[in-house]
């Protein structure tokens, strides 16, 4: 998957008066990482920057990962294929990763 492709579709209509692509609300973000490529949250942390740095990624690999403001705008910093869980393994059900 490209990364102008995910950033184009994951963009599409937002709001005029935010930072540029491929920044955008955290929650508008981790419905349409759902909705489109059916990633939820498999990791998180706090950056030293105080930033939150997530892990999103699908059952068939997808992953993409996102930095959010103290503001609330999540920046996509990176996607791709292949995300594998700490222990080697595939992400099989995402709906009960991190407790969900």
């Amino acid at each position: 998957m490209a990364l102008a492709a995910v950033l184009a579709a994951l963009t599409l209509g937002s709001a005029a008066a935010q930072p540029s692509p491929p920044c955008l609300p955290r929650d508008i973000l981790v419905q349409r990482l759902l909705d489109l490529y059916q990633e939820t949250t498999v990791a998180y942390g706090v950056s030293a920057d105080g930033t939150l740095l997530e892990v999103f990624a699908g059952v068939d690999g997808s992953f993409t990962v996102a930095k959010t403001s103290l503001q609330g705008y999540a920046c996509i910093v990176d996607v791709g294929v292949g995300w594998r869980m700490g222990n080697g393994s595939p992400v099989r059900d995402t709906s009960t990763v991190l407790g969900r």
